[in-house]
């Protein structure tokens, strides 16, 4: 079983987020650059090699593309007033629980747990913990925690952004 905890960066620009250990030590970056058409996402490890890139287009708000060792995911979203059904392509996974809440876990097709994910709240910041079951699922299933995060909190600017009447 593999514990990371994905903490939200805001002093610099250029990095969205932090990836911990269980023990504290910074294991992976998320670097971002912008152009006209993606917003490029990068897991790096600590010498800065990138393990997964992330396209989000700036027109489309409900999906990302995952690119990591040859391989693509596509995670899309449809959000009702009652739901949010998330889509994973390129795996045989699904998204169950209340994933707009960061509450929620990716099982396989064979009902095994791929990984879990939850907010906590840790020396006043709030962190997202990753339980993630096998090694070999370690890149993809983070990639989908990162873009989750990415979801979550574009979901609580816009919430924030909308006044009170």
């Amino acid at each position: 079983m593999i514990n990371l905890y994905i903490k939200r960066n805001t002093q610099d620009i250029n990095s969205e987020f932090s990836i911990f250990d269980k023990l504290g030590n910074q294991k992976y970056c998320v670097l971002s650059e912008k152009n006209p058409i993606h917003r490029v996402f990068r897991i790096t490890n600590s010498e800065k090699n990138s393990l997964s890139k992330i396209l989000k287009n700036n027109f489309i708000n409900n999906k990302f593309l995952i690119l990591y060792n040859k391989q693509r995911l596509l995670l899309s979203h449809s959000i009702t007033l009652s739901n949010c059904d998330l889509y994973i392509y390129g795996m045989p996974w699904c998204i169950t629980g209340n994933a707009l809440s960061g509450n929620y876990a990716v099982i396989d097709v064979d009902n095994s747990v791929i990984m879990t994910h939850k907010k906590i709240w840790y020396n006043n910041f709030s962190y997202s913990q990753v339980e993630i079951s096998n090694s070999s699922f370690e890149i993809p299933a983070l990639s989908l925690a990162v873009c989750m995060n990415l979801y979550i909190s574009i979901s609580e600017k816009e919430k924030s952004s909308v006044p009170n009447i």
